[in-house]
């Protein structure tokens, strides 16, 4: 079963008239960027009571990562978003929200580790779960990859809204086919796409278009026909960082950004400011959010252009150092560098300086003070030497 698209206040009943008409084993493929936290828990809490299973595979963030929690075995793809951070309430920040997620976490067996770490994000960043990162805090991931697939705590999660924990085992099939998958959750997904959306590109998600290509690189049957030009554009010469802050930038990719930037990615970063600027010539916004790396003394620095209503029209991602070294790069995959000057005003912003105020006007050149001199004289002609008529006469 396949919940897409954002999750809304009546999402929960609309899920439950669909999944009460379910069998025993199933697995719920998500791919959503959030939405109402409610209505995640609540579809959290009926997939772990009927133990589903559950798999991301793109993007799931906020309460869609909320109701991904519920699966009794989790599954994610090595390109996979999770997405977590503080419950909100029309954009502010919801000390009760959090502590009802908190609640949520706990009740599915999670560590106090696990929910500080989900709420800690503000409503305005998002902090993405890794593997390794779910390894550290206890949170059961099994991650799947097409090509090699690798296991990660593939034991079940245990299920503490019932008395009796069942364990469930996954059996992989053995097969070596290259045309099917070898873990069972995505070969599940991918028969599912084959059986619903053959030959109805126009119709399929986003996941099984994913699928779709990923048949046509191993020269497989596709579900129906790939024509690169149709299909969108080629972002692999993008980094692959920049999905994860402008992931809504990328749908119309049929090769994904997969590039590297010139330095290290820093995941583990501060959060020093986050600030919105007002562009009167475009009528839109840029929201920036200054970070840091203290081992590395290496600032991040996160620029969103949207409209009033949060519409996104992309941004860039740089990186700099007070040495004044940069490295930018736009979500259409342009590179640039910041001037020395912009380096130093983002380094007066990370140590305290106000980003809205305004700057001081440049002082006028100083001249040099000029000093009277005597006026200048012609010359006076000298007599001639009376001798010296006489000699020439």
């Amino acid at each position: 079963m396949l919940i897409e698209g954002r999750i809304g206040p009546d999402e929960f009943e609309a899920f439950k008239r669909v999944a009460d008409q379910l069998g025993r084993f199933v697995l719920i493929d998500l791919e959503s960027p959030g939405g109402n936290m409610v209505s995640g828990l609540q579809i959290g809490e009926y997939i772990r009571e009927k133990r589903w299973a559950t798999l991301v595979y793109d993007e799931c963030d906020s309460a869609c990562a909320a109701a991904w929690l519920g699966g009794v075995l989790r599954y994610m793809s090595p390109i996979a978003r999770i997405g977590f951070h503080a419950a909100s309430v029309n954009g502010q920040e919801s000390g009760v929200g959090s502590a009802v997620f908190g609640a949520y976490m706990t009740r599915l067996g999670l560590s106090y580790k696990a929910v500080i770490w989900a709420t800690t994000a503000s409503p305005k960043d998002i902090a993405y779960l890794t593997p390794s990162k779910a390894r550290q805090l206890g949170i059961e991931v099994t991650v799947i990859d097409p090509d090699e697939p690798q296991q990660a705590n593939a034991e079940p999660v245990g299920s503490p809204l019932e008395i009796t924990p069942r364990a469930v085992t996954p059996v992989k099939p053995q097969t070596t086919d290259k045309c099917n998958d070898t873990s069972p959750a995505a070969q599940e997904t991918l028969d599912w796409c084959r059986a619903q959306y053959s030959g109805r590109e126009d119709d399929a998600p986003m996941a099984c278009r994913r699928w779709n290509a990923w048949l046509n690189e191993r020269h497989c049957p596709t579900m129906w026909p790939i024509n690169p030009v149709s299909a969108g554009r080629d972002c692999s010469a993008i980094s692959a960082e920049m999905t994860l802050f402008f992931p809504d930038k990328f749908e119309d990719c049929y090769n994904k950004p997969a590039a590297k930037l010139d330095h290290v990615m820093y995941s583990y970063m501060t959060t020093l400011k986050t600030w919105d600027r007002f562009i009167p010539s475009s009528g839109r916004y840029i929201t920036r959010t200054l970070q840091v790396s203290y081992g590395s003394n290496t600032y991040r620095l996160i620029a969103k252009d949207h409209d009033a209503d949060g519409g996104s029209n992309g941004g860039s991602l740089c990186y700099f150092k007070s040495t004044g070294w940069s490295d930018c790069e736009t979500n259409m995959g342009e590179h640039y560098q910041l001037r020395p000057g912009s380096i130093k005003a983002f380094l007066n912003i990370a140590n305290g300086a106000d980003a809205d105020a305004p700057q001081p006007p440049k002082p006028a050149p100083a001249t040099k003070p000029k000093v009277a001199t005597a006026p200048k004289t012609k010359p006076v002609a000298k007599p001639a030497d009376a001798s010296n008529e006489k000699a020439a006469n």
